[in-house]
């Protein structure tokens, strides 16, 4: 009796022994068909890079050598590009020069993106962009980079340069868009009405993180950042030089009962210049700063570091110094009170702006 106890126990041990190892085999069989897909001018499988996607499959790599290579191509797998660094890799022309489809996980590495003329990049899928430089592209909408259907986007050291469309020069955002290590900088927002010269987000989540948003312009509002109805956290990050020609917030434009907060980062140097709130323009949003500091910016008309109507702006241990308004006053805050409008100071400092500091709130 013990021993055909013993022997259904060796045997049962030895079947699991076996399933265990048909499990590994199974996943190494995985592993070994994920494959590497070389491009380059001469000398590898792969002359483009659209021939190499048509013969990839999920998990895939394409190696992308030195050089340039042509654009217009969808990624419809979850692939990874990886070209060999963004002052060596050019992808370029294409109405659209990267499409990532809805579903598809896709990584981008090393190269650079432009010549685009209905953006670099449309996303609808989820998109990581590392290492990576997206210039000299053109749209309506998200000349850079443009980001719809629920996507999702992540740049991690990563900048978007000069790029041109009528809202969101740089990005426009209708999903998630995360910036790591990053800059959106010499982007333009171009028509009268236009609005985000940096980045346009239509009721998305845009997040930065150490990440810088400089010298952008939008003829409408929001030279740098424009939110309209979404939600903006930035941490130790800088917007900076950035323009509002003929709209409110030079630097930062907040709409639409949007959700703005700002820590341990800085607004300086930005101009809204014949419009309200140099540095930041809050209309029907909420607007909280922590450990921030809004200075140096100028507004041709009210507020010069922060403009708020119809909002409420929350300042916590933050400084707002040095700022400059033109007509209406509120140098350092301008705060329509008699528009429901609030403004809260928790141990903050607004002083030395011009011609003074508060309109509307105690300073």
């Amino acid at each position: 009796m013990r021993h055909s106890l013993v022997r259904r126990w060796h045997v049962g041990r030895l079947g699991l022994l076996v399933l265990a190892l048909a499990v590994l085999v199974a996943a190494g069989a995985g592993r070994a068909s994920a494959a590497t897909l070389s491009v380059c001018a001469s000398g590898c499988a792969y002359t483009t890079i659209g021939d190499a996607l048509a013969d990839a499959s999920s998990g895939d790599k394409i190696a992308i050598g030195p050089g340039s290579y042509s654009g217009g191509f969808t990624i419809g797998t979850d692939v990874s590009l990886l070209g060999a660094g963004a002052g060596q890799t050019t992808i370029s022309a294409g109405g659209t020069v990267v499409g990532i489809v809805s579903g598809v996980t896709a990584t981008i590495r090393g190269v650079t993106i432009s010549g685009g003329v209905e953006s670099g990049i449309h996303n609808a899928g989820t998109l990581t962009l590392t290492d990576s430089t997206v210039s000299g592209n053109t749209a309506a909408e998200g000349g850079g980079i443009y980001n719809f259907n629920n996507g999702t986007v992540t740049l991690k050291g990563s900048t978007v340069s000069g790029n041109a469309a009528s809202h969101g020069g740089g990005i426009f955002n209708v999903g998630t868009v995360t910036l790591k290590g990053s800059t959106v900088t010499g982007n333009t927002a171009t028509y009268s009405t236009s609005a985000g010269g940096g980045i346009a987000n239509f009721s998305g989540t845009l997040t930065l993180k150490a990440s810088t948003v400089s010298g952008n312009a939008a003829t409408g509002p929001g030279g740098g950042i424009y939110d309209d109805g979404g939600t903006v956290t930035l941490t130790d990050s800088t917007v900076t030089g950035n323009t509002a020609i003929d709209g409110r917030g030079g630097g930062i434009a907040s709409y639409n009962n949007s959700t703005v907060t700002l820590i341990d980062s800085t607004v300086s140097g930005n101009t809204a210049t014949n419009g309200a709130g140099g540095g930041i323009a809050n209309v029907s949003g909420t607007l909280t700063l922590k450990d921030s500091t809004v200075t140096d910016n100028t507004a041709g008309s009210a507020g010069g570091g922060i403009y708020n109507n119809i909002g409420t702006v929350t300042l916590k241990d933050s400084t707002v110094t040095g700022n400059t308004a033109g007509i209406g006053g509120g140098g350092g805050i301008y705060n329509n009170a008699n528009n429901s409008a609030t403004v809260i100071l928790l141990d903050s400092t607004v002083s030395d702006n011009q011609p003074d500091d508060c309109v509307g709130v105690v300073c």
